[in-house]
């Protein structure tokens, strides 16, 4: 099967919303489907996994969409895919446009992430964002949702049919996060002292959610500290650095191997109060979970895990600061026996259902019966 991926991301660089298409198209080419991805910023591809930089993606004005068309044509009528598949609203209009324009009978897919109606709600051109989010919503054969309240938020407020819309969760490579030995953290663990307690949060500073979540921590730590001495926070991931900070709390920016931060935490946050939506899981909490890091979070921070349980798989805290901190102290205090037990369901529950392989063959499975579908219709 030959895929067409529109999706203006940094694949050398698949972290936060660059997760989710980086890692479907990595596993969905696994499967021996030929892959062309039209990106803004891609790697060295190989074999029936190439990458195209637009440069009209990375154009910042209204008219990057208008510039877009004549290149997506050329490449429609040059791969002739079966699908294209988008990971935007505005590219899944521009795709609809590109195929009507080049007399192509390939499908469109629309991968939703999150969705403007649910997170873009205070915004000031919010009824345009929902009227460019039905009509990308109009222009799709098939909707894919990252998570079950997504799929019912797009049938709820634009009336989009349910058979329309199908769930594909995020998930975890567990080639990439995985345990690792207390060996292999050795030099990380003297650089950053013996001693310390250290709490992880890869927070990019580009998402409202991420800034809400990390003033609410600043909070934390300014208790925690009063308290515990020697306990830290490490921060990953670009953007600016939010002030005043508090001195227990350290930015790494941009990290090589997230897996390796992860392992070196005593606990993992998710500390999102209930004004940080987001749409799909948060990758950060299943790579938490595939590194066999205990996890505090409040429930906004579990949305989209819905089989995640509260002292089963993490430890559940509510939106207050001194609740969140009390529930960090007794994580740092439990038992090994119990902390071992909370982390390895957590582990499982990965293993067994979140993760991108098995995402990529629920995709691909929608994608054949979309087509056998279609042809049957014509």
């Amino acid at each position: 099967m030959k895929i067409l991926v529109l999706a203006n991301i940094d694949f050398s660089k698949p972290y936060g919303t660059h997760t989710r298409p980086f890692y479907i198209c990595k596993y969905l080419n696994r499967m021996g489907n030929e892959i062309l991805v039209l990106c803004s910023h891609g790697i060295q591809g190989s074999g029936s996994l190439q990458f195209v930089n637009l440069k009209s993606m990375r154009l910042r004005n209204p008219f990057k969409y208008i510039c877009m068309l004549p290149e997506v044509i050329y490449y429609i009528k040059t791969f002739d895919p079966h699908i294209i598949y988008s990971h935007s609203n505005t590219f899944t209009i521009v795709a609809y446009l590109s195929k009507l324009m080049s007399h192509s009978k390939a499908l469109i897919v629309l991968d939703k992430h999150g969705s403007w109606a649910m997170e873009q709600m205070t915004s000031s051109i919010y009824p345009v964002l929902k009227f460019v989010e039905l009509l990308a919503l109009k222009c799709a054969n098939k909707v894919i949702a990252a998570s079950e309240d997504i799929k019912l938020a797009l049938i709820g407020i634009y009336k989009i049919p349910s058979r329309k819309v199908v769930v594909v969760t995020n998930g975890v490579d567990p080639e990439v996060f995985h345990p690792l030995p207390k060996n292999k953290l050795r030099t990380l663990t003297k650089r950053l002292g013996e001693d310390k307690k250290i709490i992880i949060f890869p927070a990019p500073r580009n998402f409202v959610s991420n800034v809400l979540a990390i003033k609410f921590m600043y909070e934390v730590m300014r208790q925690l500290r009063e308290k515990y001495s020697k306990i830290i926070l490490l921060i990953t991931g670009g953007g600016r650095i939010i002030k005043p900070k508090p001195s227990n709390v350290i930015y790494l920016g941009f990290v090589d191997n997230l897996n390796v931060y992860l392992n070196l935490a005593d606990v993992a946050v998710a500390p999102y109060p209930k004004e940080a939506l987001c749409g799909g899981a948060r990758n950060k909490v299943l790579e938490y979970f595939a590194c066999k890091v205990p996890v505090v979070s409040t429930k906004e921070g579990m949305r989209g895990i819905e089989d995640a349980l509260p002292q089963i798989h993490f430890i559940l805290a509510n939106d207050d600061p001194s609740d969140f901190a009390e529930k960090i102290s007794s994580t740092l205090c439990m038992d090994n026996k119990t902390l071992r037990n909370i982390v390895h369901n957590a582990y499982q529950l990965v293993v067994t259902k979140y993760n991108w392989r098995k995402s990529a063959q629920l995709l691909y499975d929608e994608i054949v019966t979309l087509l056998r579908d279609s042809r049957s219709n014509d």
